[in-house]
């Protein structure tokens, strides 16, 4: 048996007559950038997240660049975020040229919000959450922290999509919260597609100005920009999807169970933990191995079981930011960093697929 991590073609090949339709009617209109594809997945969106603006942008990445941008943080400014994320968090963070300043995480891979204080300085101006794996951070200490330095909040919720806290979408905490629709992620497009939410109009119309070169109508540029707009095409496969992502989830947080209960007895793993009061959405289904991960990933290879490894380094240990590596104090991420392990998780797997794979890592550590 072959058990992919993930099974994009599924997940497409169900809505596939429904896009051929909607294509042909975008070339018929010629309808190739914004237009009514784009108002409606927006709508669509924020209504779902239960937000009341939603800005689309080009891809997860623009859409923290462009928050810390229309935020007002600039050069010189000091930005907190998690040691153990994907790198466009810290990335977007040089590109507005402030400085990253890295925290360690908790027990649930998100920012230890009781770590968050120590790092604040003078020249601290927001902090960027990442609700990682799907699992929502301690987010309501994280905005009490922020109102007593008055910080701005960038929820950064790639991986975190309907994710809740205290029954709370994430992304609603903050001043803004954005996503990215990668296609492997929850609501996958197919290519790269991004999205803003906040509940401030003001902000919501610095935002749709900066990702269009400054202005909301053609040559009535208000202010400096930049092109960020969610292309048409990928408006439209996410409108499609979007109205399964809540059976997807479910799906997800099911299998997440079925593996729970089949490795619960196995000694020498870490299963996740959720977070009280949250629900997390699994992005990804991560293992923390306590021995021998490298000849485990080869016996399930073997095996014809993908996995992965989110991420085999902390940004505190990638080239570029080990000047930011200031202090000792990221002896959890450091730890996970050699412990990590992603097992196969999309809406399509089956209880054979789940039984085959906890059966075979089962038996590695019982040989």
């Amino acid at each position: 048996m072959k058990v992919k991590f993930n099974n994009l073609y599924l997940q497409n090949k169900i809505f596939s007559k429904n896009f051929l339709i909607s294509f042909k009617s975008i070339i018929k209109r010629s309808d190739f950038v914004g237009g009514k594809e784009v108002l409606l997945f927006e709508r669509k969106f924020r209504k779902i997240c239960h937000s009341k603006y939603c800005v689309s942008v080009a891809n997860g990445t623009d859409a923290l660049i462009i928050s810390l941008k229309c935020l007002d943080i600039k050069h010189g400014d000091e930005v907190i975020l998690p040691a153990h994320t994907w790198v466009s968090t810290a990335g977007a963070i040089i590109a507005v040229g402030a400085k990253p300043v890295f925290v360690d995480t908790d027990e649930f891979f998100t920012i230890d919000a009781n770590k968050i204080e120590a790092k604040i300085t003078k020249k601290t101006k927001a902090i960027i959450p990442v609700h990682l794996y799907g699992q929502p951070c301690k987010i309501e200490e994280i905005v009490k922290v922020s109102k007593k330095y008055n910080l701005k909040i960038i929820e950064d919720c790639a991986q975190a999509h309907l994710t809740k806290y205290k029954n709370k979408i994430v992304g609603n905490f903050g001043d803004v919260g954005t996503f990215s629709f990668f296609p492997a992620k929850n609501i996958g497009a197919m290519g790269d597609a991004g999205a803003i939410i906040c509940n401030d109009k003001n902000l919501y119309n610095k935002l749709k100005k900066f990702k269009n070169h400054g202005s909301l109508k053609k040559n009535d540029n208000e202010t400096y920009g930049i092109n960020s707009r969610l292309d048409t095409i990928q408006a439209c496969i996410l409108n499609k999807k979007i109205s399964r992502i809540k059976k997807f989830n479910l799906q997800r947080i099911y299998f997440s169970k079925l593996y729970k209960k089949l490795l619960c007895n196995n000694s020498s793993i870490e299963l996740p933990i959720n977070r009280k009061n949250g629900i997390h959405t699994y992005h990804q289904f991560v293992i923390k191995v306590k021995k021998d991960r490298e000849a485990l990933i080869k016996f399930l290879k073997k095996k014809n079981i993908e996995t992965g490894i989110h991420y085999p380094k902390m940004l505190v240990n990638l080239k570029p930011y080990r000047i930011f590596k200031i202090g000792s104090d990221f002896r959890n991420c450091l730890k996970y960093e050699k412990q990590i392990l992603s097992l196969p998780m999309h809406p399509f797997l089956t209880h054979k697929e789940i039984k085959y794979v906890c059966n075979a890592i089962n038996l590695f550590f019982t040989k």
